[in-house]
C-alpha cells in the first residue's frame, strides 16, 4: 500500500469500526516484526508466513 502499511490500517480499521469489532489478523513473513507487535493491539491474532492453514481455519471457526 502506498501510504498506509498493514499495522496502520489495521489501527484505522479497528478505530472506526464502532461496536463492530472486525477480527484483524497480522500475516507476515517478517518474523522481527511480528514479535515486535502484540495481541490485541491492533492484531487478536499475529500469524507468520507461510501461513498454518489449520491454525488459519481454527481463527476463522
Amino acid at each position: 500500500m502506498p501510504k498506509l502499511d498493514g499495522e496502520r490500517a489495521a489501527r484505522l480499521i479497528a478505530k472506526h469500526s464502532g461496536d463492530a469489532h472486525p477480527l484483524l489478523i497480522a500475516l507476515s513473513g517478517n518474523v522481527h516484526r511480528l514479535a515486535a507487535m502484540k495481541i490485541g493491539d491492533p492484531f487478536q491474532h499475529l500469524l507468520s508466513k507461510p501461513v498454518d492453514m489449520d491454525e488459519l481455519l481454527t481463527i476463522l471457526r
